[in-house]
This record gives structure tokens, C-alpha cells and sequence, in this order.
């Protein structure tokens, strides 16, 4: 397989990982890696443990800055 057959859109745009709630949620992917570097935010993939496939993360969250009703912050403090 040739990369332009695993990444076939040269011109593929993501959300910015910025203006997204999701980029510090505890549901979102991992990053993707290739060569030790980070090629794609997993917090921009339209899946996430609480939308997997086939069910995908609305647009309103990924590209309009919507808040998700999921959202949990990895930096929240967990009750005991």
C-alpha cells in the first residue's frame, strides 16, 4: 500500500484541535503517530468512545465549536 492509497486527500482538512472542546476529553483517540510525530490529532477524528463508527461526532462539535453533552476534562478532579 503507498501512502497516497492510505491518505488518498492531499487537501484532507481537520477541525482545529484549538477551537474544539474535545482536545483534552477523556473519550477522544489517541494521536496518530508516524515516525515518533504526530500526523493526526486523535481529538479530531470524527469518532470517539462516545460516537464510534457508524455513529459520528456532529459537525457543530468538530468544525462550529459546539459544546459536546459528553465532554469530561482529563484535568477534571476526580470525586471520591
Amino acid at each position: 500500500m503507498t501512502e497516497n492509497e492510505r491518505w488518498p486527500d492531499p487537501e484532507f482538512v481537520t477541525p482545529d484541535i484549538n477551537k474544539i472542546q474535545c482536545k483534552d476529553c477523556v473519550f477522544r483517540q489517541k494521536d496518530v503517530l508516524r515516525d515518533g510525530k504526530v500526523v493526526l490529532r486523535g481529538a479530531t477524528k470524527g469518532i470517539c468512545d462516545v460516537y464510534p463508527i457508524p455513529v459520528w461526532k456532529p459537525d457543530s462539535i468538530l468544525f462550529g465549536g459546539e459544546p459536546c453533552d459528553y465532554y469530561v476534562s482529563e484535568n477534571e478532579e476526580e470525586d471520591e
